[in-house]
């Protein structure tokens, strides 16, 4: 019986750890310079982005966002977020977002493949 509840004990507790672990590592601030230098130590990484919108396109696939600390653009593909969500963007006067997603270096550019994209509040 002892070893029964200590075995319960272990497995619940590496349960725990892991979430713990997945938890931590998602939706880190994205050091856009950081990952200009060293693309590969990113990978294909989830991160998370604040920054100004510069333009959206006209068939609400794809945004571009200015990076002020970095002075950067990125590419924000929107093709995995909802047709609703993509028309609320383009009908909106959205200024700041924040956008969530998988980076990777295309041509020299950042681009995000968007999870989820919500706008920031004017301060």
């Amino acid at each position: 019986m002892h070893r029964l509840f200590s075995l319960s004990l272990l497995f619940v507790l590496v349960i725990s750890m892991s979430g713990l672990a997945l938890a931590g590592g998602r939706n880190d601030q994205f050091d856009v310079a950081e990952f200009l230098n060293n693309p590969a130590a990113y990978g294909s990484a989830i991160v998370e982005v604040k920054a100004r919108v510069i333009a959206i396109n006209a068939n609400t696939k794809s945004m571009e966002l200015f990076e002020s600390t970095s002075k950067k653009t990125i590419v924000v593909n929107l093709n995995q977020l909802t047709k609703s969500a993509r028309t609320m963007l383009m009908r909106s006067d959205i200024r700041q977002v924040t956008v969530t997603g998988r980076a990777n270096l295309v041509d020299g550019r950042i681009v995000i493949a968007a999870d989820q994209v919500l706008p920031l509040t004017q301060e």
